[in-house]
């Protein structure tokens, strides 16, 4: 795992939406928040997957979850330049 964060936070900061996808179906919590507060969606959002941030919204992420820095998933996007998924 990355930075001793949750499987499913290691699968989305990897890019693996196949993976997330398994996780969730198998019981893993979509707003399952690891280092820093950071839940799986502004993780997504940090990277600008747009795949990884439709499976989790259909999985029912919490969009208005902020860190502990006060980021929000919009926050996390706008600061990485994610215009397009805002």
């Amino acid at each position: 795992m990355i930075d001793d964060d949750t499987p499913i936070l290691a699968a989305c900061e990897n890019g693996n939406v196949t993976q997330v996808m398994y996780l969730v179906e198998h019981g893993a919590n979509v707003n399952q928040n690891g280092k820093d507060s950071r839940s799986p969606l502004i993780v997504a959002c940090t990277k600008g997957n747009e795949a990884m941030i439709d499976l989790l919204f259909e999985y029912g992420a919490n969009v208005n979850h902020s860190d502990r820095y006060h980021n929000t998933p919009l926050i996390a996007a706008c600061r990485q330049g994610n215009i397009t998924i805002v």
